[in-house]
């Protein structure tokens, strides 16, 4: 590309009566005559409409056509940053941000924070730059680095209102004791607080403040258990996954909203939801498989669980079946693979159905026979069937059991199988 300094006025001279003719020129070409310091404000009409954008933008921003830049001139260049086709290099800017002024256009959303702070402490960072990082910062995930604005002496005081109400005490308490720290919001931000985690306060006035822009209130609503569910629905779509916890552990929570935080990436929500006594059948279901330790600590299992826990549940599991009173004959009936000094317990259920009566009938141990003639839920027909085979037993024969059937559910010996 021909150099702007070797032009002469007289080598534009051909394209003055026909400056549409620039346009057929190569693009170097083009872009020298829109860099030209001395290029006539005609040819730079032509120019600002040329198909390149490179040359377009030259020529749009050459004095000759746009004029001198007021004071506004900062934000004209940096709007014209954003636009140009740099391409990116998050590197090259992450060295830079420690070394020179770094308009905060150039840096991208994946910039780390770590970077952000070396750019804030950079002095050579112009102040009006310096801000710009610090919004940034403020809203890091990181406590450290908001912290880091928190304390800032250039911070804006629109980013002190915004962090006044943050989920973290030490955020909180180092915008309280800013030298331009918020004073009367703070005593808002507090007194609205104290409602919102008061147990006493009514629902409706819970509701306004589950619309809180700041995060400190929203969590406390989220606690509260007079929460409306409509409410609660509302904040399990929250971005603070502090808040979406707390729905998660809020004991007046129902199920339709649990099941909006079943899917949650952190473990600690869906772990919290299997101990929820509103947790639904089908969410238990569904987290079964992986949290079943704290599902089957849970008192009234619903009958889709209790049969996964006695087709695969292990020996400990299955026995919390055998021993709760509650535990349905379907479920029982589908009790296998168990300890076979475990089927005189078995018989005894006061729920078993009359197909595993029948089957336990059968057995050739005889305590578990004389169990079967003893459960109130056995009909007459197969107790006399059972009466008839313990009287055909010799007393040799049925005293190497009877020790065994006075044993209590304690004595069971739990061994996985």
């Amino acid at each position: 590309m021909q150099s702007p300094q070797a032009f002469t006025p007289s080598e534009l001279q051909q394209f003055i009566e026909q400056p549409q003719q620039l346009l057929n020129q190569p693009v170097d070409y083009q872009l020298t005559v829109a860099n030209y310091s001395e290029a006539p404000r005609q040819l730079l009409e032509v120019l600002a409409n040329s198909a390149h954008p490179e040359v377009a933008q030259a020529a749009s921003m050459h004095v000759n056509l746009a004029g001198e830049a007021g004071e506004d001139w900062q934000e004209i260049a940096e709007e014209a940053i954003k636009t140009a086709p740099l391409g990116q290099n998050d590197r090259l800017v992450a060295e830079l941000l420690r070394l020179a002024p770094v308009p905060e256009v150039l840096v991208s959303q994946w910039m780390p924070g770590h970077r952000l702070i070396e750019g804030i402490e950079n002095q050579y960072m112009p102040q009006r730059y310096r801000v710009k990082l610090l919004e940034r910062l403020a809203l890091s995930p990181i406590i450290q680095e908001r912290l880091k604005a928190a304390a800032h002496p250039d911070i804006p005081y629109s980013t002190l209102e915004q962090l006044a109400g943050d989920l973290e005490l030490p955020i909180r308490i180092a915008v309280k004791y800013h030298a331009n720290s918020p004073t009367q919001l703070i005593e808002q931000i507090e007194a609205q607080h104290e409602i919102a985690q008061n147990w006493e306060t009514n629902p409706e006035e819970l509701a306004v403040l589950g619309n809180s822009p700041w995060s400190w209130i929203r969590l406390a609503v989220a606690r509260n258990p007079y929460t409306p569910p409509e409410t609660l629905a509302k904040l399990a779509q929250d971005s603070s996954e502090s808040i979406q916890l707390a729905i998660a552990q809020n004991l007046a929570a129902p199920a339709d909203v649990l099941d909006l935080l079943l899917n949650h990436y952190n473990e600690a929500v869906p772990k919290a939801i299997a101990k929820h006594p509103n947790a639904s059948e089908d969410a238990l279901v569904k987290l079964f498989p992986r949290y079943k330790y704290y599902i089957v600590e849970r008192n009234n299992l619903p009958a889709s669980i209790t049969i996964q826990i006695a087709k695969s549940g292990n020996s400990n599991d299955k026995l919390k079946l055998i021993r709760d009173p509650n535990t349905p004959g379907s479920v029982l009936a589908e009790l296998t693979d168990y300890p076979d000094e475990w089927r005189c317990y078995v018989a005894r259920h006061p729920n078993l159905l009359v197909s595993t009566l029948e089957c336990l009938a059968q057995d050739s141990d005889p305590s578990v026979r004389l169990a079967v003639f003893q459960n109130s839920q056995t009909p007459e027909y197969l107790k006399n069937q059972i009466l008839d085979h313990l009287l055909n037993l010799n007393e040799k024969n049925f005293v190497a059991h009877e020790a065994f059937n006075e044993m209590s559910d304690d004595d069971i010996c739990i061994e996985e199988v």
